[in-house]
């Protein structure tokens, strides 16, 4: 049920979205399982899989930096008009093996000040979550499994 409860929240966010007139794209572990979903409730663009080069190719792509094709940006699913309203669905990314490749975090663009006083205000405590690794061991089907299925990275 809490999955069913989480996707209506996202198609609620992109139908939201979507009324202000943004494109609107969705990554994530239910949305790499059922791109179709996300993008028959109006997400423009689904990243599938690990999302980091997919999205910053498709902004490239989105502001004139390239002319590279959507249908060759791999780990991206769209309905294309252009082809009768087709799910395209490019192959998916080689995962990221090198984590030290990827950037740090843009902290200054995150008012965590804010976000304690309102989480503890709402809460009688503060918590935030951290993720230090990419994947997970377990069985699951939600969180990491569609991403990284049941491994560590890179450590495989």
């Amino acid at each position: 049920m809490c999955l069913l409860r989480m996707r209506q929240a996202a198609f609620t966010m992109i139908e939201m979205a979507h009324r202000r007139g943004c494109t609107v794209l969705v990554a994530g572990s239910d949305a790499t399982d059922h791109p179709e979903l996300y993008l028959l409730h109006g997400a423009h663009f689904v990243l599938i899989g690990e999302g980091e080069l997919t999205l910053a190719q498709l902004l490239d792509r989105r502001t004139g930096r390239t002319d590279t094709p959507l249908s060759e940006i791999p780990g991206l699913a769209f309905i294309d008009p252009q082809m009768g309203g087709t799910l395209v669905r490019t192959p998916r990314r080689p995962d990221i093996r090198d984590p030290d490749a990827l950037p740090f975090p843009a902290w200054d663009l995150a008012d965590v000040d804010r976000y304690r006083e309102i989480w503890y205000r709402r809460h009688g405590y503060f918590s935030m979550n951290m993720v230090t690794t990419r994947g997970c061991p377990y069985h699951c089907n939600w969180c990491a499994q569609p991403i990284w299925g049941q491994r560590y990275s890179p450590t495989d």
